[in-house]
């Protein structure tokens, strides 16, 4: 299914965290991201992860603190290659990553569905498009609710489509967990599948495992779930029930962040502000 990352300027991702998302996803990873010339630029990567990890710290560095828009694809439909890695650029002034299947678009042994989304429907639509609400909505509601859009231009602006089938975590936004762990995988037909062993059974489970537990049981509202408040991940542990957060979420709220009060270097996040601030501000704003 990949996954969709907006990396907001705030933000510079972990490398452990984007060797999770390569990892997880394994055919190919890409960036979209602005230069100095405010010109959208992309790079794709379909073999190495030391060198898509490079260019990203080296996009970090260069173009300073800009959104980027990251991708790691999982093949469904067309060949594995750099045609079919996201991102995409609808024009020159404005790109997109895709997360999810989209069914009504001409179908290709040769192309993915996200590419023959953008040369048959996006590239269709008149510059400037992103913002209009109504145009936007329509999307929405064509890609179904089991996909996302991620778009950026050349402005840094962002827009994300189906957001709310995504999460926000470290000031950016994913549209699924499996940048948290590397996990199994197994390819039938080309649809990657997470292999999860129990003591008796193996499970091939659909993509949206962070709904299953470890014995392959669906978790539900009416069977009492318990989900990290913050991301929405399945929580595993004693630990994680009682606390009500992933170890993973655990470990980025201690994460050193830039303070938003005083823009100092050592803020951490603080779910009672939902942002992230230094010692000294987080306490002269509870005094």
């Amino acid at each position: 299914m990949c996954i969709a990352i907006l990396n907001t300027k705030q933000t510079t991702l972990k490398k452990q965290l984007l060797r999770n998302c390569w990892e997880n996803n394994g055919d190919g990873a890409g960036i979209l991201y602005i230069n100095n010339d405010n010109k959208l630029e992309f790079f794709k990567e379909m073999n190495n992860f030391d060198t898509f990890y490079d260019k990203y710290i080296d996009v970090r560095k260069n173009y300073g603190k800009r959104n980027m828009v990251l991708h790691f694809r999982i093949s469904t439909h067309g060949k594995v290659n750099t045609t079919n890695c996201h991102p995409f650029l609808v024009s020159d002034s404005i790109g997109f990553v895709h997360n999810g299947m989209i069914y009504d678009v001409p179908t290709s042994t040769e192309y993915s569905d996200t590419y023959m989304f953008n040369e048959t429907v996006l590239k269709n639509f008149k510059e400037g498009f992103e913002h209009n609400e109504t145009i936007m909505e329509m999307l929405e509601v064509f890609i179904g609710s089991g996909s996302k859009l991620v778009f950026l231009n050349d402005d840094d602006d962002y827009f994300i489509v189906n957001e709310k089938a995504g999460h926000w975590n470290m000031h950016c936004w994913f549209s699924n967990s499996s940048y948290k762990q590397v996990n199994d995988w197994v390819d039938f037909g080309g649809i990657k599948k997470k292999k999860i062993q129990s003591n008796t059974k193996t499970y091939n489970t659909p993509l949206s495992w962070s709904a299953w537990d470890m014995d392959g049981r669906e978790y539900t509202s009416q069977v009492g779930s318990r989900f990290c408040e913050c991301c929405d991940t399945v929580l595993r542990t004693d630990e994680e029930i009682d606390g009500g957060i992933c170890e993973w979420c655990i470990e980025d709220s201690m994460y050193d962040q830039e303070c938003d009060c005083c823009q100092g270097s050592n803020g951490k996040y603080r779910y009672k502000w939902e942002t992230y601030v230094c010692d000294d501000c987080n306490k002269v704003l509870v005094d």
